[in-house]
């Protein structure tokens, strides 16, 4: 992910869940990279794939930690 990507992914968040500091947003948007990036590779999730992790969710993990879900 490029520092822009990055940049326009934590403000897309950011949008929704204002009430999340911009660094824990950047935090979660590495590691589902990192997640996604892991199950491409066939390091991590190979049973009942493909997997896909993207902005979605993202989203519905930053509404529950705004939730304390």
């Amino acid at each position: 992910m490029t520092h822009v990507e990055l940049f326009d992914f934590v403000s897309t968040v950011q949008q929704l869940t204002p009430q999340l500091p911009v660094v824990t947003l950047e935090k979660m948007l590495a590691f589902n990279t990192l997640v996604d990036s892991e199950c491409l590779r066939g390091r991590l999730g190979r049973m009942g794939g493909p997997w896909e992790f993207n902005l979605r969710d993202v989203f519905r993990w930053a509404e529950w930690v705004v939730l304390g879900i």
